[in-house]
């Protein structure tokens, strides 16, 4: 029983130990990138994430995100998805999600906006680097009752491709693109808007997983086009 104990109580100080440095690297990085931004508008998204595991195949999700603009000092957007995942292979998966968000106004208040979205992912590892591909068809309703044009949803194809390292290590750098394809635009149909992501996946233990990204989102096609630059930080707890 005692040696029970024992292994128990380190397998906990070693948890505690992790978690700190991750802590320390997340406040260095967030330091960091505060301080190179503000040349420009910084952004910082925040996420956490619990997965609930019902089988091998079948696992339900809870996401609440904040999104910070204005370097960092305004609550520039937020959103809560709900949705469900079926893996019947390692290679293929299939979800259905709702999100519901809001994005500040000018006059400081938030749109309401609800999105559906079904999305269809392949995956595929060749020694140490895992591509998954993700393809996803959206549609999102904008104040509905309250905007001329609120009832006609907007409607996106999102292709996303990430590549990742993985190893026996704890930490996992990726890559990943993502294009957004505008599909009911009254005038034309055309590409939206890209982004391009950099960062690590850090697995504490087999429940816990903490994310640090840094993302480029370049918006096409526009009037006023413009590029932005935001920094992430994501948490996942899975059971």
């Amino acid at each position: 029983m005692t040696h029970r104990a024992n292994s128990f109580q380190q397998k906990n100080m070693t948890t505690i130990i992790e978690m700190k440095k991750c802590f320390l690297l997340f406040t260095l990085y967030f330091l960091l990138f505060t301080c190179i931004a503000q040349v420009n508008d910084a952004w910082l998204w925040t996420r956490f994430r619990i997965e609930k595991m019902f089988s091998e195949t079948f696992s339900i999700s809870l996401r609440e995100e904040f999104r910070f603009d204005e370097n960092i000092s305004e609550l520039g957007g937020h959103l809560t998805d709900i949705g469900a995942t079926y893996t019947p292979k390692k290679f293929i998966a299939f979800g259905v999600h709702y999100r519901f968000s809001g994005r500040k106004r000018l006059n400081d208040s938030y749109n309401q906006r609800h999105r559906y979205y079904l999305q269809v992912s392949l995956k595929g590892k060749a020694d140490k680097l895992s591509v998954t591909l993700r393809n996803r068809y959206q549609s999102q309703y904008t104040d509905i009752y309250t905007r001329e044009n609120g009832q006609t949803p907007t409607n996106l194809w999102r292709t996303k491709l990430t590549m990742k390292l993985v190893s026996k290590k704890k930490i996992a750098p990726f890559i990943s693109t993502e294009w957004f394809y505008r599909l009911n635009d009254r005038e034309f149909n055309d590409f939206e808007k890209m982004r391009y992501i950099a960062g690590l996946e850090y697995q504490v233990d087999k429940r816990n997983r903490v994310d640090l990204f840094y993302l480029i989102q370049s918006k096409l096609n526009d009037a006023n086009p413009r590029t932005d630059y935001v920094s992430g930080i994501g948490y996942k707890y899975a059971f």
